[in-house]
């Protein structure tokens, strides 16, 4: 998998959001800028911690907010391959960028986020504007993966 030369699209700030790659087969992909998704993502971290305690009680309340801290845990944990210094302090660079997305989000908020918005009842503790705030948030996040797929071809050397 190599970059196109003109790798970086929408450069915000000198960070480049957006990476054009070229896999094996030949096939040119378009996936989110490590950096960027490493900015992002700790971003969307902090942000959604708090959402448990406003939307949240009960069991549902400690399935959103242990899940999260999980991810959190797992994001300090990436080697993020980042080209900013002060990006890359952030990290302990553990794991693999593979494995974040894979475990870190997709499975660990991915799965937590579906059974909330989709599965949990009131008594779990998701009431109507809950389940709304976690719908939008699982199907918001759905282009997100596929953005990242590429990362997860790098390193399984698929296509």
């Amino acid at each position: 998998m190599a970059l196109v030369p003109s790798d970086e699209c929408l450069v915000v700030c000198g960070m480049g959001l957006f990476e054009w790659v070229e896999l094996k087969c030949g096939c040119v992909v378009i996936q989110i800028s490590k950096s960027f998704y490493h900015l992002a993502d700790m971003m969307l971290s902090v942000i959604l911690l708090i959402v448990p305690f406003v939307l949240l009680q009960g069991f549902a309340f400690r399935v959103a907010f242990w899940m999260t801290v999980l991810h959190d845990i797992h994001h300090v944990l990436t080697d993020w391959e980042d080209r900013f210094p002060w990006l890359a302090r952030l990290s302990t660079k553990s794991f693999a960028i593979y494995w974040h997305t894979i475990i870190g989000d997709i499975l660990i908020i991915g799965s937590a986020y579906t059974w909330l918005g989709f599965f949990a009842t009131e008594d779990d503790g998701v009431g109507r504007l809950a389940a709304l705030f976690y719908r939008i948030a699982v199907l918001a996040f759905l282009p997100v993966y596929l953005l990242t797929i590429p990362r997860i071809w790098e390193k399984a050397k698929i296509g």
